[in-house]
């Protein structure tokens, strides 16, 4: 599947996939005031545990992910971009986001 995340306001941002109830999963995590956007895995059993931190020097617009199985690529703003292999439990499935005038889309089968 694909997520398409756009920021028109360059706001705060948090967005978490495989989540479950009691953890983020991999957590993309923007902080306006500092123009930085967090990825991290720590939060997910079955993976390394990094964390990566991107400068936004224009704000952070838009976020696409492309998803395929454990698979993940994030795109950042059109520029940067980023693969990560999941290895999510049965129990890691949800899909958290946060912020405000915040667009999503999810397409897939």
């Amino acid at each position: 599947c694909s997520v398409e995340i756009t920021n028109p306001a360059l706001d705060n941002l948090e967005f978490a996939l495989y989540a479950n109830l009691n953890k983020k999963g991999l957590c993309l995590h923007y902080e306006k005031r500092r123009k930085l956007l967090f990825i991290s895995d720590e939060d997910l059993e079955n993976t390394q545990g990094y964390t990566f931190k991107q400068e936004c020097e224009e704000g952070l617009q838009t976020v696409k992910l492309f998803v395929d199985h454990g698979l993940v690529e994030i795109l950042i703003n059109d520029d940067q971009v980023y693969t990560l292999y999941i290895y999510p439990n049965k129990n890691e499935r949800l899909i958290r986001m946060g912020g405000n005038d915040i667009s999503l889309v999810i397409k897939g089968k």
